[in-house]
């Protein structure tokens, strides 16, 4: 074997762990970039399900009963409990699974992104 021979061997070992090595960083950022896609499409959704949730249950629950003079402390919490069942009864598998993979309680969440949307829509 001549020292070209040896320099050639060395260099291709070289050349194909480079390679190996940036295949898996690439794919890596693919699947990371596909993942991260999915989940915005999922939070997007679930927020776009909280903010119509939250409009149905102002227009036949709490508008009636405004109009009444009958919107009390208790009427407040029935219809917060009504729109979160609303949203966690319709909320995707994916997306609770991703809740729960990141420690966050649904009911939590849903409550949260309700009274946000609450205080957007009262701006």
């Amino acid at each position: 074997m001549t020292i070209t021979q040896i320099i050639l061997s060395v260099i291709g070992v070289i050349l194909t762990t480079l390679i190996g090595w940036l295949v898996e960083k690439i794919t890596k950022k693919i699947d990371s970039s596909i993942k991260n896609d999915k989940i915005k499409v999922l939070c997007n959704s679930a927020l776009d399900l909280v903010e119509r949730s939250v409009k149905q249950t102002y227009q036949t629950y709490v508008e009636s009963l405004k109009n009444e003079n009958l919107f009390d402390k208790l009427a407040q919490q029935k219809a917060l409990e009504n729109c979160k069942n609303l949203i966690v009864n319709d909320l995707q598998p994916d997306f609770k699974q991703y809740l729960l993979e990141n420690k966050i309680a649904i009911e939590d969440w849903v409550v949260a992104q309700i009274e946000a949307k609450i205080y957007d829509l009262k701006k």
